[in-house]
């Protein structure tokens, strides 16, 4: 979706971003991420979407971890590995 104009989004995918986005900066705030803020960041924005969409959102990611999610800090898994060549029969 980054490669398409804004405009031409569903309301569907525009409501998705909005929450995505307003929940994002609720988490580096170091809030709770409620339904209320959700709108209250979306409207602020200017952005309009149906009532339902941060309440649904909202619940939908109650009780995860979004930086393990997103994994921020850029950890990763483990070092990366080289596999062994395999060896060649005659």
């Amino acid at each position: 979706m980054s490669s398409v104009e804004v405009s031409k989004l569903s309301p569907q995918e525009v409501a998705q971003l909005s929450c995505t986005y307003a929940a994002l900066i609720l988490h580096d705030d170091g809030q709770d991420i409620t339904g209320e803020k959700l709108s209250t960041l979306i409207k602020a924005a200017g952005v309009k979407v149906e009532s339902y969409w941060p309440k649904i959102f909202a619940k939908a990611i109650s009780g995860q971890s979004l930086s393990n999610f997103f994994n921020f800090g850029g950890a990763s898994s483990g070092p990366a590995t080289a596999t062994p060549a395999a060896k060649e029969t005659k």
